[in-house]
């Protein structure tokens, strides 16, 4: 978030850590996410970047908002601040717990597989969508970090493995690297059946992201052009313990996650 707005004008991390009285190691470490300036410090750099309006606005929505209670997104000007919310939960979460009935979450999604979702996205131009692939693609960083990677618990409904998202080609592509993702050792993939009776996560999908040092666990719910961020105790220990539990409950385990998916790339390959 704060790289974007920094490669966009005229400074360099040197020339803004001068202005701001910090080394560029520290400014370095803020573009990079790999620590987390408070909302002040965040003003302030924006303030030395001539970032003003609703841009400034957003941003500083992300910057303290996470920490400082709950947010919501909503609407065209929502969408560019729910996405920089996920990017700054998913740098500074040691672990992701997730559940998507329908779809392979952005995570876990191929390039072929995240362009032919974003594209389909109403009035959107050909440079959004290689910027918004480009910016999928690097939130996975979170889970190939050398440092602490981002452990993920990843529930899957099995609609998400027979979808038909981009076509035969780019949901085989999806399949073969669900099975290579399943296999790392930071990473717990678990299909869930949806077909049978009712289960709390049939509600909808959700993310839940646990920080290390003492911050309050995030929830986020995402909608088509609005999203949620909450962090109240209460809300969030519903979603660990009557979805989490429901999902752990009726999830295939590793082994088996890994035969359905397997089976379902065979069926698609051999049609």
């Amino acid at each position: 978030m704060l790289n974007a707005v920094l490669e966009k004008s005229r400074h360099s991390q040197r020339s803004i850590a001068k202005l701001m009285g910090y080394s560029h190691v520290t400014v370095g470490r803020w573009t990079r996410g790999e620590a987390t300036p408070d909302d002040v410090t965040v003003a302030t750099f924006l303030a030395h970047l001539g970032i003003v309006g609703e841009e400034r606005d957003r941003i500083l929505e992300v910057a303290s908002a996470p920490d400082g209670g709950d947010w919501l997104t909503v609407g065209p000007g929502g969408i560019p601040s729910q996405l920089a919310g996920v990017m700054n939960l998913e740098r500074n979460a040691v672990r992701l717990t997730n559940w998507s009935p329908l779809f392979v979450p952005g995570m876990l999604q191929t390039q072929a597989y995240a362009r032919a979702i974003i594209e389909r996205s109403p009035r959107i131009t050909d440079s959004e969508i290689d910027h918004l692939v480009t910016v999928r693609l690097g939130r996975q960083h979170a889970i190939s970090r050398d440092e602490a990677p981002l452990k993920i618990t990843s529930f899957l409904g099995v609609p998400a493995l027979r979808g038909g998202i981009g076509g035969t080609s780019v949901m085989c592509g999806q399949l073969r690297y669900l099975l290579k993702a399943s296999r790392f050792e930071n990473v717990d993939l678990r299909v869930v059946p949806v077909d049978g009776e009712w289960h709390n996560g049939i509600m909808g999908p959700f993310s839940l992201y646990d920080s290390s040092g003492g911050e309050p666990t995030v929830l986020h719910i995402e909608h088509h052009r609005t999203g949620a961020f909450i962090s109240d105790p209460s809300d969030v220990h519903a979603y660990q313990e009557d979805l989490v539990k429901d999902l752990r409950r009726l999830a295939y385990g590793p082994d088996e996650t890994r035969e359905l998916i397997q089976e379902e790339l065979k069926n698609r390959e051999d049609a």
